[in-house]
């Protein structure tokens, strides 16, 4: 009975180790899971500062182009000035085509203005967006390092649980084995003591 009981234990311990293993896998399958989605959500960052940083240039770039487009019509109309002052010979056509030029040249620069407020329009959407991603993945991250740490502990546990269900095991083995032994030793003795006893009788 000893040792049916210490090998249905021994057994039982066993099937205990098996299912920690499992756990210990599936937790290890989770953890490089969810590593795999901090990485996706770092690469999702990335990707919003690279088009805050694009929309920033674009900015830069037509604000530039807005000021050369000023000082070109500045230049223009200090030349059209020029001209009207050194003559006054046909200043009613020249006067019509000065104002056709300083209109075509603020229209430009309107144009170029508005591009310029519009690009910063964008800029302030793709930085509030970049903001809005940066804290959504800080939080997604900070979850996602404390799921991690979570999931670390219990597999230290699990692998703990696992390393003391195999030591009862082999306790459990060693002493079925004890047990197996003594009941040899036993019977062996109980065997010897019966033909002892058979040939005193004879």
């Amino acid at each position: 009975q000893k040792a049916t009981s210490a090998a249905a234990t021994a057994s039982e311990l066993e099937r205990r180790v098996a299912e920690l293993d499992a756990r210990v896998r599936e937790m290890d399958a989770r953890a490089r899971n969810a590593e795999t989605r901090a990485s996706a959500e770092a690469d999702a960052r990335r990707r919003a500062e690279d088009s805050a940083r694009t929309a920033e240039s674009s900015r830069k770039e037509c604000e530039s182009r807005a000021r050369e487009e000023v000082a070109k019509a500045s230049l223009a109309l200090q030349h059209a000035r020029s001209e009207f002052e050194m003559t006054e010979a046909g200043a009613s056509s020249r006067e019509a085509s000065l104002r056709e030029a300083i209109d075509a040249e603020r229209k430009r620069a309107e144009a170029a203005a508005m591009d310029a407020r519009r690009l910063e329009r964008e800029l302030s959407s793709a930085r509030s967006d970049s903001t809005a991603l940066r804290a959504a993945r800080d939080g997604a991250a900070s979850q996602l390092e404390n799921e991690l740490a979570r999931m670390r502990a219990a597999l230290g546990e699990a692998e703990r649980a696992r390393e003391a269900a195999e030591s009862s095991a082999r306790d459990a083995r060693a002493k079925t084995s004890a047990a197996e032994s003594e009941w040899r030793a036993q019977a062996s003795a109980r065997a010897a003591a019966a033909d002892g006893a058979r040939r005193d009788a004879e």
